[in-house]
């Protein structure tokens, strides 16, 4: 299977919207439906989120699947539950946003040592260790914190 450029496009599309819902537009919802613009981009994300978990499930299905289509998409995937779980924690749903977290880290375990999965995995330890700060519970925390710094120190050194 060949990703098509337009199924990118189209997914990059619906993020970049997703996005500025959450960035841009939740500025001016009404006091009455402070999350209105989270979640409706929310919606989307976890239209996205279906798809890719479709589409992934197509590909192992096949022989032989293209390993660079999987890789695109499961860090697709990856990106979209990161940003469900910051919407989810935003919206002061900690629970479902711990487990969106969670999963994003559990879809890049495996490509964290590559520049396209990195920053992701990164970004949601790190939001991992504030969620349990948040929670006044610096041992965990500090477990997800520490995760991270390793996770970074680990590909800085095999970039070298």
């Amino acid at each position: 299977m060949v990703i098509m450029k337009e199924k990118l496009t189209d997914l990059k599309e619906c993020y970049e919207k997703a996005m500025k819902l959450v960035e841009t537009e939740s500025k001016h919802d009404p006091e009455n439906d402070p999350y209105k613009s989270h979640y409706a981009a929310r919606e989307m994300l976890i239209e996205m989120q279906n798809n890719l978990k479709n589409v992934l499930s197509t590909l192992a299905a096949e022989d032989n699947p293209d390993e660079h289509d999987v890789l695109i998409y499961k860090a697709i995937l990856g990106f979209i539950l990161k940003e469900l779980g910051r919407i989810s924690i935003f919206v002061d749903e900690l629970k479902t946003g711990e487990n969106y977290l969670t999963e994003s880290t559990t879809v890049f375990e495996e490509f964290k040592m590559e520049p396209v999965g990195i920053i992701a995995y990164i970004d949601a330890l790190n939001n991992l260790g504030i969620l349990w700060s948040n929670r006044n519970n610096a041992e965990n925390a500090k477990k997800y914190l520490d995760q991270a710094e390793v996770a970074y120190n680990d590909f800085k050194a095999s970039k070298k």
